[in-house]
């Protein structure tokens, strides 16, 4: 049948950082190039992985920053279009 492909399985991790959020991060969304995360602090963080080996395997390029008041709700998610 069309419309049929193969699926990887990937068990390890290729990136991972916790440069960009200091505590838990409740939503991540690829957004073309860049991610979007939001951590339970008050944060939305626009950034992009950037694994060099001269800044370190974990090191990120933060684009943008949104910081917003009253997030009481832990685990709000959100959606990109």
């Amino acid at each position: 049948p069309t419309g049929r492909f193969r699926s990887a399985i990937v068990q390890v991790p290729v990136y991972s950082t916790s440069r960009i959020h200091r505590n838990y991060v409740d939503c991540v969304r690829w957004y073309g190039d860049v991610i979007v995360s939001k951590s339970t602090h008050n944060k939305l963080v626009l950034w992009k992985p950037a694994p060099c080996k001269a800044a370190g395997h974990d090191a990120a390029l933060v684009l943008a920053e949104l910081r917003y008041t009253a997030s009481d709700i832990w685990f709000l998610r959100f959606a990109l279009d």
